[in-house]
């Protein structure tokens, strides 16, 4: 038996590939320069914390499209941290404590995000073991595990084996609804446009807000390509 979860993300606002731009620099902790860097930009209002006091960071909110089209559910949020700041050190101080009380200081800002494309897969082997360590014990035996109300099978069904491969793939697509429903904000001449350029390693997570709960996290630390 294999269960699948798979969380599908088009962004609320598609980036225009147009603006997809490779004559960026990247740079990598050690100091070596990545030459030739793309990177997709926008410019909208998006949810922004300076968290220099606490993390030496900037963290913003990009919104995934909600099934439901009037609440924002899953979000990727980019923990950038301040230039000349290793990722190492803003890591070491981030925990869910604060993570949560910074949540709630975020503000809608004007931001000119450049972000780059990417795709990481993660893959875990051994589950089996470690579910069985934490209590899960029937599911995997043959003559106790219980799925009559998941099958057809007039076999006796049980978990043989679990591996988990978990994929996230960052571009600028996002789906037709996505484009029907795109919010253009303008701005005056007083809004204060703020840069936000993932061009250094930054940590980001996928999270689902309603629920509050953190379903991806990953660091991006250089770009696959080079």
């Amino acid at each position: 038996m294999k269960i699948t979860h798979c969380v599908v993300g088009d962004w609320v606002t598609s980036f225009n590939e147009k603006q997809t731009q490779s004559d960026y620099t990247f740079r990598l902790p050690d100091g070596t320069k990545v030459r030739n860097y793309e990177m997709m930009h926008q410019r909208k209002t998006y949810h922004y914390i300076d968290a220099t006091n606490e993390l030496q960071s900037q963290i913003l909110f990009v919104p995934y499209q909600s099934s439901n089209k009037t609440t924002t559910q899953y979000v990727c949020t980019i923990i950038l941290p301040n230039r000349g700041i290793n990722l190492d050190d803003a890591e070491q101080e981030l925990t869910a404590q604060l993570f949560n009380q910074l949540i709630e200081k975020r503000q809608p800002k004007v931001v000119d995000l450049y972000l780059p494309k990417f795709k990481m897969e993660y893959s875990f082997e051994n589950l089996k073991e470690l579910l069985e360590q934490m209590g899960i014990q029937d599911a995997f035996n043959k003559k106790l595990a219980d799925f009559q109300q998941m099958t057809s099978s007039s076999k006796p069904v049980y978990i043989s084996d679990v591996k988990h491969q978990a994929v996230i793939d960052v571009n600028e697509s996002g789906s037709e609804a996505a484009a029907v429903t795109i919010v253009t904000t303008k701005k005056s001449s007083r809004d204060e446009v703020l840069e936000f350029k993932c061009d250094r390693p930054f940590i980001f997570m996928i999270r689902e807000e309603t629920l509050d709960t953190t379903l991806f996290i990953g660091k991006f630390m250089k770009p696959s390509n080079k």
